[in-house]
C-alpha cells in the first residue's frame, strides 16, 4: 500500500478513481477486456482461463499477503468474473475444506475457491504469455456455469462485507482466511 497526495491508502499499482457510489474503481476500468462477455447488468465471465502475472506476485508478495495462493512450479488457474464493476480472479484448487466454492469434483474437493479470489486492478496482473490448460472433466463441469459462479462470488463478497462490518467473533475465521481482506478498498 502507498499513500496518495490526499493521504488515502492506494493499492499497489493503482491509479483509481471513485465511482458515484464512493467505491474505488480499478485502473483502466476493464483490465480483462477481450476475455469476457456480459451476463446481465452486474455479471460477466471469461471465455478462457488465466494465470496471474509475475507483476501481480511482485506487488502482492506472499510474505505480506499470506492467504494468497502461490505455486511457482504449478501456478493456479483462475476464472475471471466481474461483480458490480470489479474484476475478480477466482482460483481453481483441490482439497477445498469449506463451502465457499463452485465444485467441479465434490468427492475430491476440487473447484473454484471463492475464499482465495483476488481483485484484478490492472491488466498487467494477467499473464498473457502462458495458456492454462485444465482437465477435461473439470472444464465440462464449469461449462455453462458462468452465471452461477458470478452469483456465488457476489454472495460471498456480500457475506464477507457483512462479517467485517459486524465484527462478531464467529465471523473471524471467514475474514481471517479470505483474500478479500487485501482488497477491501475495492469492495467495502
Amino acid at each position: 500500500m502507498s499513500q496518495s497526495s490526499d493521504g488515502k491508502k492506494k493499492a499497489h499499482g493503482e491509479d483509481s478513481s471513485q465511482s458515484s457510489d464512493g467505491k474505488k474503481k480499478a485502473h483502466g476500468e476493464e483490465p480483462c477486456k477481450g476475455f469476457f462477455f456480459i451476463l446481465g447488468e452486474n455479471f460477466a465471465m471469461s471465455h478462457r482461463f488465466i494465470f496471474l502475472s509475475e507483476e501481480f506476485y511482485r506487488d502482492y508478495p506472499q510474505e505480506q499477503y499470506v492467504e494468497l495462493e502461490v505455486k511457482r512450479d504449478r501456478p493456479y488457474i483462475h476464472l475471471c468474473v466481474m461483480i458490480n464493476g470489479i474484476w475478480f480472479a477466482v482460483p481453481l484448487r483441490s482439497h477445498i475444506s469449506h463451502r465457499y466454492a463452485l465444485w467441479t469434483d465434490r468427492v475430491n474437493r476440487c473447484g473454484a475457491d471463492l475464499t482465495k479470489a483476488v481483485v484484478i486492478s490492472k491488466a498487467e496482473y494477467i499473464d498473457t504469455l502462458r495458456k492454462p490448460h485444465i482437465r477435461q472433466a473439470e472444464y465440462k463441469e464449469l461449462l455453462g456455469k458462468e452465471h452461477l459462479l458470478a452469483k456465488k462470488m457476489e454472495d460471498y463478497v456480500s457475506k464477507y462485507k457483512r462479517a467485517r462490518q459486524r465484527g462478531n467473533p464467529r465471523d473471524a475465521l471467514l475474514c481471517r482466511y479470505s483474500t478479500l481482506q487485501y482488497f477491501e478498498e475495492f469492495i467495502m
